[in-house]
């Protein structure tokens, strides 16, 4: 008898809508599950080598310039060779930039990362760009959508003040070799809480375990909701864009203005 009902019109919507919604969600988890992952994402390109810069690259590279951090050479993406990076370090020593720019599957790639280091052991990172969850437990991440330098270098800045800990600066030497050791501590952490497993003997790559690809999608839909709380930033024209409009900020001249900063909180 019940095979005689007609199904419904909204019956028949919600069984398509879940549907695709389950096969948005496994081809999610199967991506995040082998999707294998270099430990160091760049690795500094051969000196000569000097890969053609998008526009937005270059605006975040002058404004770089203008805020009076130290260029430290290009990088390549250890997977995608069609993607670079630029390493920047503060004038103090504090705050490392990496520009990256390129292609990533066909598509416009363009991520500017700004990190610092706590005495804790932990880092502060902030992004233009909303992206991966992150679980390892030791990187603090946060996105300010579509920000250009000079926002995203102010709301970094605040963030390590309200974080009232100690900021160790970088040594600034080999600043690709800090990044690469950076990077593989996070790894070091992934794989001590179960989250990842390294593929092969010499550890150069990753991969998110079963557990860790379950926890990654649902931080992802997590932080979709973080995304909708900036979308009125969703609006504003990135660095390169035409109609671009450089954020208001008065650029200091010396770095060691924020560190009295910080020492007072």
């Amino acid at each position: 008898m019940l095979a005689d009902t007609p199904m419904t019109p909204w019956l028949f919507g919600w069984l398509v809508c879940s549907g695709v919604v389950l096969v948005l969600i496994c081809m999610q988890l199967v991506g995040a599950r082998f999707e294998r992952r270099p430990v160091s994402t760049f690795i500094r390109v051969p000196e000569g080598e000097e890969p053609e810069l998008s526009a937005y690259a270059l605006a975040m590279c002058e404004a770089a310039v203008a805020l009076g951090f130290r260029a430290h050479g290009m990088g390549r993406h250890g997977t995608h060779k069609n993607v670079y990076a630029s390493l920047w370090l503060s004038p103090g020593s504090e705050v490392m930039a990496l520009v990256g720019t390129g292609k990533l599957g066909g598509m416009r790639f363009r991520k500017t990362m700004l990190f610092s280091r706590l005495a804790d052991g932990s880092h502060v990172v902030t992004v233009d760009e909303f992206g991966p969850a992150e679980l390892s437990g030791i990187w603090a991440c946060e996105t300010l959508m579509n920000a250009d330098l000079y926002e995203l270098f102010d709301f970094h800045w605040q963030r390590l003040v309200d974080a009232g800990v100690e900021v160790v600066p970088f040594a600034g030497e080999d600043l690709w070799q800090e990044y690469a050791e950076m990077e593989a501590q996070r790894t070091r952490r992934l794989v001590d809480l179960g989250h990842a497993r390294y593929v092969g003997p010499e550890q150069a790559s990753w991969r998110y375990t079963f557990g860790g690809s379950v926890r990654v999608v649902w931080q992802q839909y997590l932080s979709t909701r973080a995304a909708r709380k900036q979308r009125k930033r969703a609006k504003i024209k990135r660095p390169g864009d035409r109609k671009y409009v450089p954020s208001a900020r008065a650029v200091p001249e010396e770095s060691e203005v924020f560190e009295a900063e910080l020492v007072e909180e």
